[in-house]
């Protein structure tokens, strides 16, 4: 079976119970594939994004295993891990891109020696499961049905048998960890590479952008960016202000992973569609813009609430709508 061809998912092998009790035994039983609650697109011969669920992921097959960059939210993880043990193989390795729940999260599912984040992200990783782990003892079912309302709305993510078995194992793991379990292994500096076979990754922090531990990768063999949240594409960014985000250090960053990828590289957005170079340039535009149109606002005496209150006619059909507001607000408050 190919990597990118469907394969069943389920609690038990299927083949393997099969060939125990006899095919000719059970001449009228059908097995329907479980649908994957996830979307597989290639972007190459050796390489997929997984969308749905929380960030996007990108998948690598190296000759060692599959890197994973980005893992979901958590519980999700647990349905990530093994639809890429299906299709893809042993994982080796997981990177991290920043340290928001839905594309840290899913950590907990994967047994790996490898676990890659910015040194910056660590602290708010613990800090995201420690309140994880208080939500988890004080009221499961509440966190079960948060959690769904998240995924169900922002993510695309059905509340079905199967996805919420698995929220549940995740909120049950929580309810007994302690504040470090599962936590990346290795911190990264600055700018870091990785060599995984013959693929090399270069993973870069730029500064405060849309947190203060954002990295892009770079896989220069592939000619792929894996912008993490850096570009939000068709959608409204979230500027995390209390994760250190700034909206010019973001552009700056933008400009980085332009100058660094400078043959027209494939890039995976942290949400939206996969995109070209293009998608950066209009992400860096997007600030522009906004914060053009607040600026004009000030200008002609528009207060903080009434420029909040402006309804969005620039970016129509842009995903996450009820982020414009905040961002109105964001950029006035940069404005000094």
């Amino acid at each position: 079976m190919k990597p990118d061809e469907e394969l069943p998912v389920s609690h038990f092998d299927r083949r393997t119970f099969l060939a125990g009790v006899g095919a000719a035994a059970l001449p009228h039983w059908r097995f329907a594939p479980d649908p994957s609650p996830f979307q597989w697109s290639a972007i190459g011969k050796d390489a997929w994004v997984v969308q749905r669920g929380g960030s996007n992921t990108t998948v690598l097959r190296e000759a060692g295993g599959a890197v994973v960059i980005d893992l979901k939210l958590g519980g999700v993880g647990y349905a990530l891990e093994r639809e890429i043990r299906a299709r893809v193989g042993p994982i080796q390795a997981v990177i991290i891109t920043h340290h928001h729940a839905d594309h840290s999260e899913g950590l907990s599912a994967f047994q790996v020696d490898r676990s890659y984040i910015h040194r910056a992200a660590a602290d708010r990783i613990r800090a995201n499961l420690k309140a994880t782990i208080a939500a988890a003892q004080s009221n499961p079912d509440r966190l079960v049905d948060q959690t769904f309302a998240d995924l169900v709305r922002d993510f695309d993510y059905p509340r079905t048998a199967a996805t919420e078995a698995d929220i549940r194992r995740f909120v049950a793991w929580a309810a007994q960890a302690g504040p470090d379990a599962r936590t990346p292994t290795d911190l990264l500096d600055d700018r870091s590479e990785l060599r995984f076979g013959s693929t090399t990754l270069e993973l870069i922090h730029h500064g405060p952008a849309h947190t203060d531990n954002d990295c892009f990768v770079f896989d220069r063999r592939r000619n792929l960016v894996i912008a993490g949240d850096l570009l939000f594409h068709r959608h409204h960014p979230f500027i995390d202000k209390d994760a250190g985000a700034t909206t010019v250090g973001w552009q700056q960053a933008v400009d980085r992973i332009l100058a660094t990828a400078t043959k027209r590289p494939t890039v995976v957005p942290g949400h939206g569609p996969v995109a070209g170079p293009e998608a950066l340039v209009e992400q860096r535009s997007y600030f522009d813009l906004v914060r053009s149109m607040v600026a004009e606002q000030r200008q002609a005496g528009r207060t903080r609430k009434d420029i909040t209150a402006l309804p969005n006619t620039r970016f129509p059909g842009f995903a996450f709508a009820d982020l414009w507001e905040a961002n109105l607000g964001v950029l006035y408050d940069e404005a000094g």
